[in-house]
């Protein structure tokens, strides 16, 4: 999902951003009458730092998946779904985070020696 800084745009934008409902299911805006967007509230989760991930989630999560593959998740359900698979990246980051530190040592000790080699 793509994240927008809305504090860099017009004050207009701002203020129409929050007008709009908090309702859990979104906001539809259309254009021209016809629906183009879905605007969905942040969930409570979203805020917090430290997450918890339970068998059920994810069977709920797979559940889901297997909805997805075969055509038949709905909106609502979709939006569970990437809400799932983001607290289960966050859960993931904070009890096993990836070892990225030698990795980029490694990375540059290798663009090091590249550079050393070429002539």
């Amino acid at each position: 999902m793509k994240t927008i800084d809305i504090d860099e745009r017009d004050e207009s934008v701002l203020r129409f951003i929050l007008s709009l409902s908090t309702d859990p299911d979104g906001t539809r805006l259309r254009v021209n009458g016809k629906p183009l967007f879905r605007v969905i509230p942040v969930s409570a989760s979203d805020s917090i730092t430290e997450q918890e991930w339970s068998d059920e989630q994810n069977a709920r999560r797979c559940r889901l998946i297997d909805q997805e593959v075969r055509g038949t998740i709905t909106a609502i359900e979709a939006i569970e779904l990437e809400d799932l698979q983001d607290r289960l990246r966050r859960y993931r980051r904070q009890v096993s985070p990836l070892p990225l530190a030698e990795t980029r040592r490694l990375l540059e000790e290798l663009e090091r020696k590249a550079l050393q080699a070429s002539p």
